[in-house]
């Protein structure tokens, strides 16, 4: 399985003229975030969402319609409340319901899934008749599909100022569970980042070169990389631009505040765990030889003042039992 499962629904009750939209992601070790949304069907055309599209759009047409549908009427602002409270609620007391998910995923039962789905909102909705629709992702495949989307073209334009034609491209690793925004990380903080593309042959040599597993055939990247924040600014409303640096490479990307970035300290990839091993033993046998270098320095201390001390004691006998 992929990193991150994402469950795209939508449906309506068979007994009331209501509909519901929404989705969970669920990460394969551990962790859910979802969004659901209660809506009259007389109002279905503002819900415009299909299970259909990919998540990012998926995601941002489902938030417009939330917006639009909750923004002037208190009412549906209440129902919604209550019902991402029931949705809480729930995924607290039946913590293995991301589990059964991906259980029925790794087997392709696509209508366990649905009952599954159908189950969890029965203490809420009646009846319930869903179309859903099931994406598995890597976290470079995830974030790729956060890169350009809903970003202005005068943000998007920064990437050609003259500091920045020259870098290749890159984008964040997007965690929507544990992440955080952008805005949280500071410059000389490691990220987690996946290339967009390269400036040039020499810096796609050196970064394949040293991350070989990281790439297929064609060159694309797969794996996470992890790089260094070695510039940051406010680049508009709500958008950052930042310059990483990966084995001597430097990256540009334009980065929107509001999507969840991975935390450094997030365990993946395990090619990336093996590298900080390398580095933390590397760094542990310069301690030790810097130590050893220490006890020998001492060591010798301490030999010349026993040396010293002995010719001394030696001199002092000879000038009492010979010259006195």
């Amino acid at each position: 399985m992929k990193d991150l499962l994402i469950l795209k629904f939508k449906g309506r009750s068979k007994i009331t003229v209501e509909g519901y939209a929404g989705y969970f992601v669920i990460k394969k070790n551990s962790g859910i975030k979802y969004k659901v949304l209660q809506y009259p069907m007389s109002f279905s055309s503002i819900v415009n969402c299909d299970v259909k599209e990919s998540f990012k759009v998926f995601q941002r047409k489902l938030s417009d319609s939330t917006t639009k549908l909750t923004r002037d009427s208190s009412q549906f602002k209440s129902v919604n409340y209550e019902l991402n409270r029931y949705v809480k609620g729930k995924t607290i007391k039946d913590m293995a319901f991301g589990a059964k998910l991906l259980t029925a995923n790794k087997i392709k039962d696509k209508e366990v899934i649905r009952t599954l789905v159908k189950d969890f909102f029965e203490d809420w909705v009646e009846d319930l008749s869903l179309n859903i629709e099931i994406e598995e992702v890597n976290y470079s495949e995830f974030s790729k599909q956060f890169s350009r989307f809903n970003t202005p073209d005068d943000v998007m334009n920064l990437l050609e100022r003259g500091d920045l034609n020259g870098l290749s491209e890159a984008y964040p690793i997007v965690d929507p569970i544990n992440g955080k925004p952008i805005n949280r990380f500071g410059v000389g903080e490691q990220i987690y980042f996946t290339i967009l593309k390269f400036s040039d042959d020499d810096s796609k040599s050196r970064i394949l070169e040293a991350f070989p597993n990281d790439f297929n055939e064609s060159g694309e990247n797969l794996n996470p990389l992890i790089g260094m924040i070695v510039s940051k600014e406010l680049a508009g409303n709500d958008f950052f631009l930042i310059k990483i640096e990966c084995e001597g490479v430097r990256f540009k990307s334009v980065v929107y505040n509001g999507v969840n970035i991975m935390e450094e300290s997030v365990r993946v990839p395990k090619v990336r765990e093996k590298m900080k091993k390398n580095t933390y033993d590397s760094r542990k046998r310069e301690e030790l030889e810097i130590e050893k270098e220490k006890l020998n320095i001492l060591d010798l201390t301490v030999a010349l003042i026993l040396v010293s001390g002995v010719v001394l004691v030696v001199m002092i006998l000879i000038y009492f039992f010979f010259w006195k």
